[in-house]
């Protein structure tokens, strides 16, 4: 049997690993912010995943992509509710696959693919510990000594690590089908598209109840106002491109087989993604819709006979007039014309330009997106860090203060979020497989296939220039699937070869993720971590301090432990600090107090007795405030977890 070429060799090896470690760093931080109720549950399925792994690999696959359009929905009828950190149940199933399957060893994705997807992953997997860190203020003092400090890391951690693990997984997935199915395409069609196909079509059956009979079923937020249907995902927008996209691929591999019956099951297959689409009520979906089917009639009429074509279109025709009914019959109230046709409000009332301009960034998360990248061009924000970030930049630009949202654009968040330098890996990738669609089948039987896979890496592009459907982990997943079934039917047959690969290219990747790593660090310290941020933005925030009163003059007298720090709004340019412990603790001994303004200006006192001690300090005039740090040591340099 044909295997794929592996790039052998211990570097090889070491960054395939890392990733693989740092996918599994990521589910276990992200696992503290998943809710009692799922945390066990998670660990459970996951462990189970792992052994039905060792048993049968298909078994493990049937259950984990068998719910791959409908986890959310049955976490949501099991437990009561959703909300996004429950989505790591699923993905904890699929990273326990990977990893206990083959887990081990070099990179199995071809050249030249491996390199821009390898420094992409290396990327993602050595920066996301930093902005995690970053978020606790880079000290694992306070997250031991400030329970509420400690909550609020883990849960813009928890976001955090989600996204780092939607790049991981989907990169480690293409790996790892690779590994497991190159050149063996009828088990991946059996082992992996069929449990799609059928997850696909139950999340599409959830949305056509929810349409028909019951918004709320496995529904909830503003889609149940709205009255749009969510399927099986909980979110109307992913599911209505997965309707969009999906159906057209997964029942698209009927049509090699050239008989009416296959004709039949993909023209059902099609007008079923209608339904999906229209019932979501999702623009984006809408025209996914319209893409798709451009390339599904050009590859039927251009890579069938004329008795194929004419089966094709009347099965077309047919299904169509169904679908057409079945809205008819139950019209969605928010269907995805009504919606798109509200986009074109004030084009007779406003300058053709102006009009242009406010569509492309109907919300301001454009210019909040310019602002960030401004600020680190270089290195980005840090992965995740948009949507926490969006409302104080808003804020900062005298907008309306945004809701936490992504950029609307998948290419502009990438860039804000990872910079220049942590960008090159996505955008080699994304200029690699563009070339890469200009591409024909292998097989001249699989034209038709090949065009529709085209069409839903096509759509999917598009559609990420005007939102983010690749934040939902079953539309990463999708994608990458897709990818790989595209490359396997137009690239050349796997040989059954494996080289020993030179270590320079492997190092110059872990070299450059690693300096992404170290800029991101920086501007964390400088500039992005919390109490910087909220000096910036002119927002009082403090950690380690507890305010204890007022004096008479107004000023707060606060308590601190071993750290701390504490956004000052001051009133002038000058401001005196006075540092004082009580005579209990001063009769224990000495401690030396050090003090830091805007992590620059540095002061360092020894306090021997309960006598205050004050120090002036003249601030910058372009400040709203000032971030004041204190760390507190005994005379041995021991922090003391209890002192004043």
């Amino acid at each position: 049997a044909a295997v794929p070429t592996c790039h052998d060799g211990p570097v090889s090896t070491l960054t395939r690993f890392v990733a693989i470690c740092s996918l599994g760093g990521a589910a276990w931080v992200g696992s503290y912010r998943i809710g009692s109720d799922a945390y066990w549950p998670a660990i459970i399925i996951a462990a189970a995943m792992a052994a039905t792994t060792f048993w049968s690999l298909r078994a493990a696959l049937a259950v984990v992509l068998g719910t791959a359009f409908i986890a959310p929905a049955l976490l949501q009828l099991t437990q009561g509710y959703f909300y996004w950190p429950q989505a790591l149940v699923w993905l904890m199933a699929l990273t326990a696959i990977i990893i206990v399957h083959d887990g081990r060893g070099p990179w199995a994705i071809p050249r030249p693919a491996v390199w821009p997807l390898v420094l992409w992953a290396l990327t993602a997997a050595l920066v996301w510990p930093v902005v995690v860190m970053r978020e606790a203020d880079f000290s694992f003092t306070l997250l031991r000594t400030d329970p509420r400090f400690l909550g609020t890391m883990l849960w813009s951690s928890s976001w955090i690590v989600q996204v780092a693990i939607t790049h991981l997984l989907g990169i480690l997935w293409f790996d790892w089908l690779y590994r497991r199915f190159a050149g063996k395409r009828g088990e991946f069609e059996q082992f992996v598209l069929l449990p799609l196909t059928v997850s696909w079509i139950i999340s599409v059956v959830f949305g056509a109840y929810q349409a028909l009979v019951d918004i709320g079923f496995a529904n909830g937020g503003a889609h149940l106002g709205l009255h749009r249907s969510s399927g099986g995902l909980m979110d109307a927008n992913p599911f209505g491109l997965i309707s969009a996209v999906g159906g057209p691929v997964l029942f698209g591999r009927w049509l090699r087989r050239d008989d009416q019956s296959g004709l039949l099951i993909w023209a059902a297959g099609l007008a079923l993604s209608w339904y999906g689409m229209w019932v979501s009520g999702s623009r984006g979906a809408f025209g996914a819709s319209l893409i798709m089917l451009g390339f599904v009639l050009y590859g039927v009429l251009t890579s069938t006979t004329r008795r194929v074509r004419t089966h094709a279109i009347l099965a077309l025709v047919g299904f169509s007039a169904v679908v057409v009914a079945m809205v008819a019959a139950a019209p969605p109230l928010n269907s995805p014309i009504a919606r798109f046709a509200s986009t074109f409000n004030g084009v007779t009332t406003t300058p053709l330009r102006q009009f242009l301009v406010d569509r492309w960034d109907m919300y301001h998360y454009g210019a909040t997106a310019s602002a960030m990248f401004a600020d680190s061009p270089i290195f980005g924000v840090g992965v995740g860090s948009f949507n926490m970030l969006v409302s104080m930049y808003s804020k900062m630009l005298g907008l309306v203060m945004l809701p936490p949202d992504n950029a609307q654009n998948w290419f502009r968040h990438q860039f804000v979020e990872f910079g220049i330098a942590g960008s090159i890996g996505f955008l080699w990738w994304t200029l690699w497989m563009g070339q890469r669609l200009f591409r024909s089948a292998r097989n001249p039987g699989d034209r038709q296939l090949v065009w529709t896979l085209k069409g839903a890496l096509v759509t999917i592009a598009i559609v990420s220039l005007m939102g983010m459907p690749a934040q939902n982990a079953a539309v990463v997943l999708m994608f990458w699937t897709f990818a790989y079934y595209f490359l396997a039917l137009t690239a050349p047959e796997p040989v059954e070869r494996s080289h020993e690969a030179a270590a320079a290219p492997w190092l110059v990747m872990l070299a450059v993720a690693g300096a992404c790593a170290v800029g991101t660090a920086y501007v964390g310290w400088t500039l992005l971590n919390p109490p910087m941020r909220s000096a910036w933005a002119g927002d009082a925030y403090s950690a380690g301090m507890t305010v204890i009163n007022k004096d008479q003059s107004g000023r707060e007298l606060r308590r601190t432990g071993p750290y701390g720090f504490a956004v000052v709004i001051p009133s002038t340019r000058w401001m005196s600090v006075t540092f004082q412990t009580d005579p209990a603790s001063a009769r224990r001994g000495p401690l030396h107090v050090t003090a830091r303004f805007d992590r620059s200006l540095l002061i360092e006192i020894e306090l021997l007795d309960a006598a205050p001690v004050t120090k002036y300090v003249t601030l910058k005039d372009d400040r709203k405030a000032i971030v004041l740090e204190v760390s507190v040591a005994d005379e041995h340099g021991e922090k003391r977890q209890s002192r004043d």
